[in-house]
């Protein structure tokens, strides 16, 4: 009964959350998913963070992990500095990416960003659920 809860909460739960727990460096301040929660392949999703760093971040890798419809993929690691301006400095910054949703995909799609320094150490991570809809014809 307990499983068919998870299972049921995991199908209905969607959009972006900060999924740090307190346990990273950097310090988000506003996430935004759009749109944020379902999406039609071949519509662009974007995904919008404002965030504060307490101190210069140098260079360090992305680790992002998808999940399709319950079906974990390999994760890919990136180096940070293809996608943000480094060094990172002190104080606020603005992250924002749009990616197109690729067509014939359909279901559930999760997917989690981790910001790493070059020490190893988190510095922000994100949670992305999405429900995926093919396009009518």
């Amino acid at each position: 009964m307990v499983s068919l809860a998870l299972i049921a909460y995991s199908l209905s739960s969607s959009g972006v959350s900060d999924c740090s727990n307190g346990k990273t460096l950097f310090q988000i301040t506003n996430l935004n998913l759009d749109p944020p929660s379902t999406v039609m392949a071949g519509q662009n999703v974007s995904l919008s963070l404002l965030y504060n760093s307490p101190q210069v971040i140098a260079n360090g890798t992305i680790k992002t992990s998808v999940t399709y419809n319950f079906i974990p993929f390999t994760p890919i690691v990136s180096n940070l500095c293809d996608s943000v301006n480094c060094p990172i400095s002190v104080g606020q910054h603005e992250s924002s990416s749009s990616y197109p949703m690729p067509t014939g995909l359909s279901g559930s799609l999760k997917t989690r960003i981790v910001w790493y320094d070059d020490a190893d150490e988190q510095l922000l991570c994100i949670d992305i659920a999405l429900k995926v809809q093919n396009k009518k014809r």
